[in-house]
């Protein structure tokens, strides 16, 4: 499903092909990018293992600040001018200078990996053209230039967004740092890092604190049993299309996910299985939907956010919602969702003044 990568005078050369279908609706892709990573190892005295390599983007928009800043992903901090977490378990630091993305990282992780976690065979300039008709949604992607929608380990990502459901950023950070602890640590340039540990480790490893998470825990375990078992498959989730997957997470007896309701199934397909067209709605994109795109919207709902009467939905609500956003904007709907969700966190919610 990903483009495929091979050498070439010294070259590690990227190529996206344009046979790959990101909506249904969509039977064909343009040209994308063609990355090329450049290869020069460095060591460093804290480990000769550690090395220092650089992608060169080709003019793909790549924004650190802005993508790490989205709220798509926890465990990510900016230090000394570098945006540092981990990818599928591996310490690494990321620094973008020009068209040049500057990547220090364990051995154990190949730029193959970086460049399919920020989603670089997605040509997110495509993306954006897609909406040319529509202003407000091209204002909005305009605002948030070199926003990219990361492919997370979907275990991780499950595990993070079960987590947050309902609680502040920095209430979630600490909470996943503990549960990150139960893990193996691992280090690079004198720095700690740790990683979501595997279910095995979760489902042996003892409660960190007493009453830690109430039933979020016991739903952690649930999914930790299943993955384990085979009934939670995220190949099966990967290969399925949007609606399958979604009612599998949310709907279906015998395959939905404890813990996991509209909104958080939509941030785990979005930012870990590739489904782009996901939409995930919190209030706070619910509100830029009103906003901006209020067409979208039943007026009954409308009306009770307005008046401040309603901020979430029900399923059934919610599900209606999201089949409306999708036909709309497609593939290109998750990329929009984020910088919709950034708009209105960073300029606020402007209530429509009633009519006299």
């Amino acid at each position: 499903m990903f483009g495929t990568f091979y050498l070439e005078d010294d070259y590690l050369t990227y190529s996206n092909k344009p046979w790959r279908r990101l909506s249904r609706s969509t039977s064909e892709r343009p040209h994308g990018l063609d990355a090329h990573l450049i290869w020069s190892w460095w060591s460093v005295a804290i480990s000769v293992r550690s090395l220092l390599r650089n992608i060169r983007l080709g003019g793909e928009p790549l924004d650190l600040d802005v993508t790490f800043g989205s709220g798509q992903i926890f465990g990510w901090r900016k230090m000394h001018g570098c945006w540092a977490g981990n990818i599928r378990g591996w310490p690494v630091t990321l620094k973008k200078e020009g068209d040049l993305l500057t990547v220090r990282s364990d051995s154990g992780l190949s730029l193959e990996e970086v460049a399919k976690f920020l989603h670089l065979d997605e040509d997110h300039l495509w993306l954006a053209e897609r909406l040319r008709d529509e202003p407000r949604a091209l204002e909005l992607l305009t605002s948030f230039k070199g926003m990219r929608i990361l492919r997370q380990d979907p275990w991780s990502c499950l595990i993070s967004y079960i987590v947050s459901s309902s609680l502040n950023i920095s209430v979630t950070e600490k909470a996943l740092t503990m549960i990150s602890q139960l893990g193996k640590e691992k280090t690079l340039n004198g720095h700690r890092f740790w990683a979501i540990p595997d279910p095995e480790v979760l489902l042996n490893s003892p409660r960190p604190r007493k009453d830690f998470l109430g039933k979020k825990w016991y739903h952690i375990v649930l999914a930790a049993e299943r993955a384990i078992d085979g009934r939670l498959d995220f190949e099966d989730l990967l290969r399925a299309t949007y609606e399958r997957a979604w009612h599998d997470m949310v709907i279906n007896q015998g395959t939905k996910i404890m813990g996991v309701g509209p909104k958080v199934a939509d941030c785990v397909l979005l930012f870990s299985l590739d489904k782009m067209e996901s939409f995930p709605m919190d209030r706070w994109v619910l509100r830029g939907l009103v906003q901006y795109f209020p067409d979208l919207i039943p007026e009954e709902i409308v009306g009770a956010v307005s008046s401040g009467m309603k901020s979430s939905l029900s399923v059934r609500e919610y599900e209606k919602v999201s089949a409306t956003v999708r036909a709309r904007f497609g593939c290109s709907g998750g990329l929009l969702q984020e910088c919709l969700f950034m708009r209105m966190r960073k300029l606020g919610w402007q209530k429509p003044r009633a009519s006299a």
